[in-house]
């Protein structure tokens, strides 16, 4: 889906960047990480703050997200 979305705009000649995150972390052993998994499914507050400094770092004109 997102690559659907990306090529055109690429090709138009937008710039586009992307933050992607794998729900690979999930697999994580530590009983703390388990413990909070329900609340981060809700908030990931990691995630915020990575989108939070690519927004600032980039300044786009538009933002999108898939989930």
């Amino acid at each position: 889906m997102a690559e659907a979305e990306r090529d055109p705009l690429v090709t138009a000649g937008h710039r586009v960047v992307e933050c992607i995150r794998h729900n690979g972390g999930i697999k994580d052993d530590r009983l703390g990480s388990k413990a909070t998994l329900s609340l981060r499914t809700v908030w990931a507050c990691d995630s915020n703050r990575e989108i939070k400094v690519l927004l600032q770092s980039t300044r786009p004109d538009l933002a999108q997200t898939a989930v």
